[in-house]
This record gives C-alpha cells, structure tokens and sequence, in this order.
C-alpha cells in the first residue's frame, strides 16, 4: 500500500506544512515522511502516524488501486 501523493500534497498546502514540519510533528525522520508521501510503499504505522498528524482518516490518504 501506499499514500497518495496529491492527497498529501494538498493537505499539508491547506496546513501551510512542509514535508519537514510534518516530519517533527509525526515523529518520524524527514527521510521517511519523504519515502511515505512519495509514493514509495511503507509501513501501515508510519502512514497513520501521517494521517493522525494530518487528522485524517489514512483509508482516505491510501492510493486508489487501478
């Protein structure tokens, strides 16, 4: 699975975040918030430590399978 990242983008545009600020607030290292919103797959945890960071629901940050 992975995040979507127009969903994300969009999100942290509205919070006027960056991928940085998300990183601090989530708890994790920019390194893997960067991996996570770039569409590269990752841990169920991580992607809801970013929503929750987000308050959002991560099934709605989840990219849409083809």
């Amino acid at each position: 699975m992975r995040l979507d990242k127009k969903k994300i983008l969009i999100l942290l545009a509205e919070k006027d975040l960056t991928q940085k600020d998300l990183a601090l607030i989530s708890g994790m290292s920019a390194s893997t918030v960067n991996t996570l919103v770039n569409g590269r797959s990752g841990s169920m945890k991580s992607m809801v430590r970013i929503a929750k960071s987000l308050n959002a629901n991560v099934l709605d940050l989840l990219e849409k399978e083809a």
